[in-house]
């Protein structure tokens, strides 16, 4: 019987589309490829494609919920959430309902994001549902004001305004207004702490607005008394 050899450069080639095939595939996870999410841009990226149908806080309240069959996932169910692994939220947002077989409208996001972008969402995902720790009084730092201008800009601005009055651009989709870091008399009988736990753990933590996200998990201790010093700033008379 004659043997047909395969030519080299074929079997070149071959072998190269294999190896790339690995290298995408361990790449893809970033538990595998030593990536580093980041919770910040996921939340960015929450606001941006998932608040409509899932709300805010993650309960899937969003403004688009009411018409939705079945009604959107709630992401702050820990019971739930935390039988899920990393890699099924990964599954669920980039491939859509499909990946999982049940019918919803969530949509396949792997047409509009990159996977690095994914797995930022589910970083950020992750902290809706984790219970909030009971922490002890916090020691007092100083903070950076030029740092927590940067900080503000990125991530306050979107619901406080750029100026800290309370009217930013997406406050109109919810209420009550967001707090008006310009009023002195108002900002003046909120203590330093008061500040901080209302950054660490939300709104809803302090019997205020349930759509005040808590930043503990995602910024550094140092971060959230650079904030502070900030919006300090803006009510100086």
């Amino acid at each position: 019987m004659q043997r047909h050899f395969m030519p080299m450069e074929v079997r070149n080639y071959a072998v190269c589309v294999f190896l790339a095939s690995l290298v995408v595939m361990f790449c893809s996870d970033p538990a595998l490829a030593g990536a580093r999410t980041d919770p910040l841009i996921g939340r960015k990226l929450y606001m941006t494609y998932c608040y409509s149908c899932h709300g805010v806080t993650g309960r899937g309240d969003g403004p688009a919920a009411p018409r939705l069959l079945p009604k959107p996932r709630n992401l702050t169910d820990d019971a739930y959430m935390s039988r899920k692994t990393d890699q099924d939220l990964y599954s669920v947002i980039s491939g859509g309902s499909p990946a999982i077989h049940r019918f919803s409208e969530m949509p396949a996001w792997k047409s509009f994001l990159y996977t690095e972008r994914i797995w930022d969402i589910v970083a950020y995902i992750r902290t809706l549902h984790h219970p909030t720790a009971k922490i002890e009084p916090p020691l007092v730092r100083q903070g950076n004001v030029a740092s927590g201008k940067r900080i503000y800009t990125d991530y306050c601005a979107v619901c406080h305004g750029p100026e800290g009055h309370g009217n930013g651009p997406i406050t109109g989709m919810f209420g009550p207004r967001p707090l008006d870091f310009t009023d002195h008399a108002g900002m003046a009988a909120r203590p330093d702490l008061d500040l901080y736990f209302a950054i660490f753990n939300g709104g809803e933590a302090i019997g205020k607005s349930t759509f005040m996200p808590a930043w503990g998990g995602l910024l550094t201790e140092q971060e959230l008394w650079d904030v502070i010093a900030y919006v300090r700033t803006l009510s100086r008379p």
